[in-house]
């Protein structure tokens, strides 16, 4: 067992060597190539989160443009729409006045046509009633004679 026990105590001893060699290489590795590694990939990562921030906003910022535009839209649409109603509203009242005025020259026009035709009729009795006067005294003569 003593044995066992030198020979660890020697394995132990030439193995010290290698384990400070490899403890510095470590340091060496972390300093050197590990730490400017981990810089690089901190500011790539920034750089890429920076540029996906940047992404997003320029999303909202164009989503934004989009929900202003369609509104815009929207409201330039019921623009129009207002519009072609007023158009329309008016048009309608322009004809119903015209056919105001229409209805208003016809009746006009009946009543003069009338007023003519109550003359005539008048004319034509007061003719008749001298006609028949004529006529009657013709008939009795024919009689008579």
């Amino acid at each position: 067992m003593e044995k066992i026990a030198q020979q660890l105590a020697e394995l132990l001893i030439g193995a010290v060597p290698t384990f400070l060699i490899v403890l510095l290489l470590s340091f060496y590795l972390r300093a050197v190539f590990f730490g400017p590694l981990k810089k690089v990939l901190a500011e790539r990562h920034a750089r890429t989160g920076g540029a996906k921030e940047a992404a997003a906003h320029s999303v909202a910022a164009a989503e934004k443009k989009t929900s202003e535009y369609t509104t815009a839209l929207e409201q330039s649409r019921a623009e129009v729409y207002r519009q072609r109603e007023a158009d329309r509203q008016k048009s309608l009242a322009a004809r119903a006045e015209q056919v105001t005025k229409s209805r208003a020259a016809a009746e006009a026009r009946i009543g003069q046509a009338r007023t003519e035709l109550e003359a005539e009729v008048v004319a034509a009795r007061e003719l008749l009633k001298t006609e028949s006067g004529v006529l009657a005294e013709s008939i009795v003569r024919t009689v008579l004679r």
